[in-house]
């Protein structure tokens, strides 16, 4: 079994809060499974730690302004496969991770991560790319750091997104929204700036 670390306090959109799990006995309204407070996220007693993290990658999605380009739906089910991932490649267990991987399992498929001189995808140049077939991501290996997770995020996020439900645009907000929220939770390294200007 996959060693899952529950963090003590977190960080989402720009908001510290510390995590509290209440007595099983209690009873949240409707089928919640989560309660957010000003300084604390409380989450249901008999959750496992796969399911605090989903829950917390969901938090993250719907607190998130993506400007209308991922529908609540596409929020919940890529929230359920990024959990799985980063699990599975074992981000989750409460060392931050200071490389990019040199190989990942996605949805079952196994990639090898090389970092090359150029990518190229239908004849243009581009920062990086996915191929199933060839079980492969390849990365711009000039990037700076900051930008090659989040490239690496770009690609992870095409193979999570199973039903083709997300633009490009929002596959670019996500990965975004991604770096930034393991990065601020001390889960990746990225060593860089990560501000909104990176988006772009």
């Amino acid at each position: 079994m996959k060693k899952v670390v529950i963090p003590n306090e977190i960080k989402i959109s720009g908001m510290n809060r510390k995590i509290q799990f209440l007595p099983k006995e209690v009873i949240f309204p409707g089928e919640k499974k989560v309660y957010f407070g000003p300084e604390f996220i409380y989450f249901h007693g008999n959750l496992s730690e796969e399911e605090t993290w989903r829950e917390l990658i969901k938090s993250l999605l719907f607190f998130t302004d993506f400007g209308g380009e991922i529908e609540d739906s596409a929020k919940c089910r890529i929230a359920g496969n990024l959990t799985v991932f980063l699990i599975e490649n074992k981000f989750l267990g409460g060392t931050p991770i200071n490389k990019i991987p040199k190989k990942v399992k996605i949805l079952g498929w196994e990639y090898q991560v090389n970092e090359v001189d150029f990518v190229i995808n239908e004849n243009e140049l581009c920062l990086g790319q996915a191929d199933v077939l060839s079980g492969e991501i390849q990365l711009y290996a000039n990037l700076p750091t900051y930008r090659k997770w989040v490239t690496f995020f770009h690609e992870v996020v095409h193979g999570l997104d199973v039903l083709e439900e997300l633009s490009e645009k929002g596959v670019v907000w996500l990965s975004w929204q991604i770096t930034k929220f393991l990065a601020d939770n001390n889960i990746i390294s990225v060593g860089g700036d990560l501000s909104e200007n990176h988006k772009k």
